[in-house]
C-alpha cells in the first residue's frame, strides 16, 4: 500500500496493469474518435464539425452533447457523428477532463479516470465527474486513479516509456507531497509504463 496526502492505492488489487491494460502510442489505431461539441461557441463548433467529417471515413466519431443539444449536433456533423451522448460537459479540452483509453494489445479495452480539479484550481472544475458519466455511458471498463491529473499532462510510445509533464503531477494543488517513487508507482500500474521520464 502506497500513501501521500491524499493518494492512495493498492498495487496488488484492482490496477488496469494488474490486467495486462497499458497506455498505447497516440499512433495507435483507435475504436472511436471522442470529441466535445462546445454548444455556446459557433467558431468551435464549425472546426468540430470539420473534424467530424474529415475523421469520419476512417473511424467512428463520437460526440459529446448538452442533453436537449443533441438535434442541433446531428444537424451539424449529419451522418458523420456515429454516436452522441448526452452528457454535461464544461470544457471543450477533453484529453484533459476526460479518460485515458487503455488496451491490452489481444482486442480488450478500458480507461483511467483521473481526478480533476480544474488545473490545479486554476480553471473551472465543473467536469470533475464527466470521465466517469463518459465511460459509464460508452460500458468502457473504468479503473479510478489514485491522481489528480489531466491526460494531456502525459504520452507514451506504447512500448513502456513515459513522457510526463513534471509542473502538472507534482503540483501542489493537484498532488500535494507526492513523490518520484509514489508517480512512478501509479504510472506504472495504471499506465503500464516501465520507464519515466
Amino acid at each position: 500500500m502506497t500513501e501521500s496526502d491524499g493518494v492512495k492505492f493498492d498495487a496488488s488489487v484492482g490496477v488496469p496493469n494488474g490486467d495486462a491494460f497499458y497506455l498505447p502510442a497516440d499512433s495507435c489505431p483507435q475504436a472511436r474518435l471522442w470529441l466535445p461539441w462546445p454548444k455556446h461557441n459557433a467558431a468551435l463548433q464549425t472546426a468540430i464539425a470539420a473534424i467530424v467529417q474529415a475523421v469520419a471515413g476512417f473511424e467512428p466519431v463520437a460526440l459529446l452533447a448538452e442533453p436537449g443539444d443533441e438535434a442541433n449536433v446531428r444537424a451539424a456533423c449529419g451522418r458523420n457523428a456515429t454516436e452522441i451522448f448526452p452528457l454535461v460537459h464544461v470544457s471543450p479540452r477533453l484529453r484533459d477532463t476526460g479518460p485515458t483509453f487503455l488496451i491490452d494489445g489481444k482486442g480488450g479495452s478500458a480507461a483511467v479516470d483521473w481526478r480533476f480539479n480544474g488545473w490545479g484550481g486554476r480553471g473551472d472544475s465543473g467536469d470533475a465527474d464527466l470521465a466517469h458519466a463518459l465511460l459509464g455511458a460508452a460500458e468502457v471498463r473504468r479503473f479510478r486513479a489514485p491522481l489528480t491529473l489531466e491526460g494531456s499532462s502525459f504520452v507514451g510510445d506504447g512500448r513502456g516509456t513515459l513522457l510526463a509533464l513534471a509542473s502538472a503531477v507534482f503540483d501542489q494543488d493537484r498532488n500535494p507531497a507526492l513523490t518520484h517513487t509514489e508517480a512512478f508507482g501509479i504510472f506504472q500500474g495504471w499506465l503500464g509504463a516501465a520507464r519515466v521520464i
